[in-house]
């Protein structure tokens, strides 16, 4: 009898930094596998490190969730890896501040516009 190959350390912690990534971006696994042409069940695949993400499909999942292939990768030394979650959230937290602003900021020069043209 075979014994059931478990996933490797470094692919669950690959897996758990796209969960990561993705829940702050506020993109749901559906839509993340739509994006990338995958099964919303693959990307919960990736995410458990159960299936190890190719490279072609992480430069996909980079585009569709706006990161770095080094904030799924995560770092190379072991030592380094607090600093990287520290890094990445912080990256991450500004642009959802940036697209959060960007956003009212359209939202108030449309209404205006709007405003203009009616007055």
């Amino acid at each position: 009898m075979q014994k059931e190959k478990q996933p490797d350390q470094i692919d669950r912690d690959a897996g758990a930094r796209l969960r990561n990534v993705r829940t702050l971006r506020g993109i749901s696994q559906s839509a993340l596998a739509k994006e990338i042409d995958v099964t919303f069940q693959q990307v919960q695949k990736y995410e458990k490190g159960t299936n190890r993400i190719s490279l072609s499909k992480l430069v996909h999942i980079c585009r569709a969730l706006g990161c770095e292939a080094s904030d799924i990768i995560g770092p190379i030394h072991e030592a380094d890896d607090n600093e990287a979650r520290i890094e990445l959230t912080t990256r991450t937290a500004g642009r959802i501040s940036a697209e959060r602003t960007l956003a009212k900021i359209a939202k108030l020069v449309i209404g205006n516009a709007h405003e203009s043209l009616h007055a």
